[in-house]
C-alpha cells in the first residue's frame, strides 16, 4: 500500500508545475557548504527592495536594493563603522528568469530532506532545483549550490530596508 501510494504521488508531481518562489519572503542562505557564509535574504519583489546580511565575524555587511526616485539603488552599509556607499544598480532578477519551463526529474534527498529535483535550462546555464512541497531546499547553477533554512514566506518588515541617516545618496 505504501509503495502504491509513493507512484501515485510521483505520478502526480510528474505533471504539476514547479513550485514558485513567492514575492516576498525571508530566509537562510549558505553558499557551497560553507557555513561561514551564511547571508539572511529578505525579499520584498512586491515593493521593489530586498537586502542581504552578511556576517564574515569581524564584519557585518547589509547590502540593500531598491527603488529611489524611479531609479535602482544599491546600498551597502557597514554598521559598525558607520559606512554607506550607494550607487545606481539594475532591478534585481528573481531566480530563474531567463529559463525554459522547468522538467520534473524526481526526488532525491537532499541534506536529509525529501525533495522533489526540477531542472532547467538557462541562457546561462542548467539549473537544478529542489523544493520540499513548496518550500526551497536547495538550487544548483553553474557549481554553486545555494542551500535554503528557515525559509518564510511573506513580507519582510519594512524597517529592514530603511537606511541608516547617515547613508547620503
Amino acid at each position: 500500500m505504501k509503495l502504491y501510494l509513493l507512484i501515485v504521488l510521483l505520478c502526480i508531481t510528474a505533471y504539476a508545475a514547479m513550485p514558485q518562489f513567492p514575492d516576498a519572503y525571508s530566509c537562510e542562505i549558505i553558499t557551497n557548504g560553507q557555513s561561514s557564509s551564511g547571508t539572511q535574504l529578505y525579499i520584498d519583489y512586491t515593493n521593489n527592495r530586498t537586502r542581504s546580511d552578511f556576517n564574515s565575524g569581524n564584519l557585518a555587511l547589509e547590502n540593500i536594493i531598491k527603488l529611489i526616485n524611479s531609479q535602482w539603488t544599491l546600498c551597502i552599509v557597514a554598521p559598525s563603522a558607520s559606512y554607506c556607499k550607494c550607487a545606481n544598480t539594475t532591478k534585481p532578477i528573481p531566480p530563474g528568469t531567463n529559463c525554459n519551463t522547468p522538467v520534473y526529474i524526481g526526488v532525491a534527498i537532499i541534506r536529509g530532506i525529501i525533495c522533489q529535483q526540477w531542472n532547467a535550462v538557462c541562457t546561462n546555464g542548467n539549473i537544478s532545483y529542489y523544493w520540499n512541497n513548496s518550500v526551497p531546499v536547495e538550487i544548483v547553477s553553474n557549481g554553486v549550490i545555494i542551500d535554503y533554512y528557515n525559509f518564510t514566506s511573506g513580507t519582510p518588515n519594512s524597517t529592514l530596508f530603511t537606511l541608516p541617516q547617515y547613508c547620503v545618496n
